[in-house]
């Protein structure tokens, strides 16, 4: 989110300091909204929210056009708080200091959730919040790698939206972005490309300005120049999902190199004007109904305590204040004893944590989000301390119930999905369920790098080495995260030791085959083999000694050979090819005994040779 661009500052009274226990007063009226993609929950009134749920529908369809197949249903549920004024607002914006911070509006991200929170009182400056913030949720929903500067410039594109009848109308100048480029020097578009949310540049003074309005301008040049095109932007998408680098993007997508697109952005700010898009929404769209009912006191404490819950560790007394009431008023309201829960886990105390979910969850185990954090726990358990064999079967077991139970109960929640992919990691069983799980909560939040980093590992657990290296190769190393790239790397050639020494250990049990079978040359030839070229040492060293005993074995063998033909060459009267035979047979260096023998009936034969 732009704090310098899209954030209202309000005027506070000095030294104002507002409790933790403040709430909504009683009899104040909430109204809980349901789109087909929002849920909307205000003090404000029916319409207004009703008008910022549609301006999200809006945005939901002409995002829809971007690129095919773009996902509009989140993973994660996003709850949007429309508050009808500032002193309403005031409570849940607090600061460290106990002061309210001077926002109109804000995105909370969580595990379970993500908040949108907006001052109705305003303007529209804080619906362009939510609008500017829910570009951003729908771009990690649906693809990778996406450079800041290009998910910075959408959603502030996007941030002016409004539904004019049958018309959206896209892309109208901020003006604070636009006093930036008249008064600040560009940076090359080179340096804005290397720009992450880690760089000064994103987060200091002047700079963040140029980013911002640069990023806005580079976006709403793209999208506007020459003929106006929606899926421009979403063809550049795609390209950097491929894990294509800036140049053969641009190239891939608009067919433009960096220098040219640098060309085109200068000329461009400095035009008298800008355009704005006109788009012309589905049918559909008219169609759609929002429904809206009165929210109970109870629900507007939780709620609200809800997202108390998320916000920062100084908020945590006023969320258990509100959750505590919802439970004096309805005591056994799930969601508010699933947040205390939450509350307690971010206390580390996790069996306090457990106590409630489990509460939350008895009978018919009906809230999803307790299973979820059921799980969640029992997964970091094992995760922290495996264990083996019969003792770790069971606990993967019961991790696995819970996550399925979350996601019987709310099949759309993709972080259910992917933990009970991640169970596969910790037992013997066939890791094809778990690379199917992971393979989907990877589609659903492929911003995600976790996830791919477990599919990685799975992969290649279950032998398709190859199929591994090309998930790193296209989906983890783009993402420029280093330490998980080395994870997967090392696991993979880790991988590929074990399947290469698990090979050469099935070419040693098939030369002991032969050997039992008395294919003593066969057997010969694998060893020999094995003791040259092993790469497993352990493999090597077995091979050489059994390769040294086998030549022993077969030099006896063929010591015997020789003898008994020698026998038959004397009793036949062949007395000279009987010397040579049993000649052999002391070169075999034989055992003692058959050389005792051999030696014996040498001298006899040389005696009848020289009688003759």
């Amino acid at each position: 989110m732009n704090p310098g661009a899209l954030l209202v500052f309000i005027l506070c009274l000095p030294g104002l300091v507002l409790t933790a226990a403040a709430q909504p007063p009683p009899n104040e009226a909430w109204v809980h909204l349901a789109s087909e993609h929002f849920t909307l929950m205000s003090n404000a009134g029916s319409r207004e929210a009703a008008r910022i749920a549609a301006d999200l529908e809006g945005i939901c369809a002409v995002m829809a056009q971007i690129a095919p197949g773009t996902r509009i249903k989140s993973p994660v549920p996003t709850q949007v708080f429309v508050f009808k004024d500032t002193k309403s607002f005031d409570p849940y914006r607090l600061g460290p200091n106990g002061k309210p911070e001077h926002i109109s509006g804000y995105f909370q991200p969580g595990i379970d959730a993500n908040f949108v929170c907006i001052d109705a009182s305003a303007g529209e400056e804080a619906s362009h919040i939510a609008y500017h913030e829910f570009i951003h949720i729908l771009i990690d929903n649906n693809f990778r790698n996406t450079p800041q500067w290009l998910n910075e410039g959408l959603a502030e594109y996007y941030s002016t939206f409004e539904v004019d009848g049958d018309k959206a109308r896209i892309g109208r100048p901020i003006s604070e972005h636009v006093l930036w480029l008249r008064s600040q020097e560009l940076m090359s578009l080179d340096d804005l490309f290397q720009i992450t949310v880690d760089s000064p540049d994103y987060h200091e003074g002047e700079r963040q300005g140029v980013f911002y309005a640069e990023s806005w301008a580079l976006t709403h040049c793209i999208m506007m120049k020459g003929r106006a095109d929606l899926t421009r932007p979403g063809r550049l998408l795609e390209a950097f999902s491929r894990g294509l680098p800036p140049p053969d993007a641009l190239n891939a997508a608009l067919g433009l190199d960096t220098s040219t697109l640098d060309d085109l952005l200068v000329g461009y700010v400095s035009q008298s004007a800008f355009d704005v898009m006109s788009v012309t929404l589905p049918r559909s769209i008219e169609s759609q109904r929002v429904s809206s009912r009165p929210m109970t006191r109870a629900e507007v404490l939780f709620q609200l305590g809800d997202l108390l819950a998320h916000r920062a560790d100084h908020q945590k007394p006023a969320a258990e204040k509100h959750l505590n009431k919802c439970l004096e008023l309805e005591g056994s309201h799930s969601g508010a004893l699933v947040s205390l829960g939450f509350l307690a886990d971010r206390d580390e105390d996790a069996e306090r944590a457990a106590g409630l979910y489990r509460q939350a969850t008895e009978g018919d185990w009906t809230d999803w989000r307790g299973n979820f954090f059921l799980g969640l726990q029992a997964l970091g358990r094992i995760a922290s301390d495996p264990g083996q064999g019969d003792d770790l079967a069971p606990r993967v077991q019961e991790c696995r119930q819970y996550f399925e139970r979350s996601l019987t109960l709310n099949p759309e929640f993709a972080p259910s999905r992917a933990g009970l992919g991640r169970t596969y990691l910790f037992d013997n069983a066939t890791p094809e369920k778990g690379i199917a799980l992971l393979s989907e909560a990877a589609e659903q939040m492929p911003s995600r790098e976790d996830i791919v980093l477990d599919l990685v590992v799975l992969t290649a657990r279950a032998g398709k080495l190859d199929d591994a290296r090309k998930l790193l190769d296209q989906r983890l190393r783009p993402t420029g995260n280093l330490d998980m790239v080395e994870q997967a790397e090392k696991y993979i050639e880790q991988c590929r030791t074990y399947d290469v020494a698990g090979k050469e250990i099935e070419r040693f049990n098939v030369a002991v085959e032969f050997q039992n079978r008395g294919q003593l040359d066969s057997a010969a030839v694998v060893f020999g083999s094995l003791a040259e070229s092993a790469s497993d040492s352990s493999v090597k060293r077995q091979a050489v000694e059994a390769a040294n005993r086998l030549q022993r074995a077969i030099q006896q063998q063929r010591a015997i050979e020789s003898y008994n033909e020698g026998v038959e060459a004397a009793n036949a009267g062949d007395l000279l090819r009987a010397k040579r035979l049993f000649q052999e047979v002391l070169e075999l260096e034989p055992e003692p005994e058959l050389r005792s023998k051999a030696e014996e009936i040498l001298q006899e034969i040389d005696l009848a040779l020289k009688r003759k």
